[in-house]
């Protein structure tokens, strides 16, 4: 009976060998980059944002109003042109570029619906379709399944109205976001407050009936790859159509005809 009761457990133990092996898998499973940074999203309180300011376009007195505050410098989270150093260094200085860090915001999503006319001498090209117009913009959703990748610069007050004419129609409103290296090695990253550009829905900047100007669309999507591929993942998933609906990954931009003269 004892050899009987031997046998069995050994024959157990078989069956339970596997099972704590595919356990102790499940336990150390790497979970993606994607999840971690949505873990970290759970715990912001986005409520604590409305205690910084918004200022309005087209940005009236905003100098003398950050001085008035004593702010010398304003960290400023873009996730369109300027994320590309050859667009950012036409207008912010050498000191600017060099803060340059790649990062992650939250509670926001990245659509084309900043609805620009086109314009015949456009450094944008002239597209033969009229609805390509579309750049890029932002939604305030403050929720933590929304993330936008970008880069964030230290800019000088003094450099602010420069960067600033290149951005018609948006207010700069203030976000929380983290340093991407950071949020890829540590498991407490801090979090940041930066400014960045938001175009008012339902107002004449913006539509929902456009599609991506084509090689504005291009350089927004290289400056992304630039970071490398799961970067560029994360813009993809993070970039909608004017819609708000679909994504860039779901359905990739195949661009449209310029006209050549």
């Amino acid at each position: 009976m004892a050899m009987f009761f031997l046998q069995a457990i050994l024959a157990l133990g078989f069956v339970l060998a596997p099972l704590a092996i595919f356990r102790e898998e499940k336990k150390n499973e790497k979970i993606s980059l994607k999840e971690q940074i949505y873990q970290k999203a759970k715990k912001i309180d986005f409520g604590l944002i409305d205690s910084y300011s918004i200022y309005s376009y087209p940005y009236k007195d905003l100098h003398q109003q950050l001085e008035e505050q004593n702010i010398k410098t304003l960290t400023v989270f873009s996730y369109g042109s300027l994320m590309s150093q050859a667009s950012a260094q036409k207008t912010l200085s050498q000191k600017a570029l060099s803060t340059r860090k790649p990062a992650i915001a939250f509670g926001l999503k990245r659509l084309f619906n900043r609805d620009v006319k086109i314009r015949y001498n456009s450094k944008w090209g002239v597209p033969k379709d009229p609805d390509a117009r579309g750049m890029l913009n932002i939604e305030m959703t403050n929720k933590a399944e929304d993330i936008v990748n970008g880069v964030v610069y230290e800019i000088d007050i003094e450099e602010i109205p420069s960067m600033l004419d290149r951005e018609e129609g948006y207010d700069l409103v203030p976000i929380f976001y983290v340093d991407w290296q950071d949020i890829q090695e540590q498991e407490l990253p801090k979090i940041h407050v930066a400014y960045t550009f938001r175009a008012k829905n339902l107002s004449s900047y913006t539509s929902c009936d456009i599609l991506p100007r084509p090689m504005y669309y291009e350089l927004t999507r290289d400056a992304a790859k630039e970071y490398g591929p799961e970067f560029y993942a994360i813009w993809l998933e993070s970039t909608y159509y004017a819609d708000g609906i679909t994504s860039m990954l779901e359905h990739p931009f195949q661009g449209v005809d310029l006209h050549t003269s």
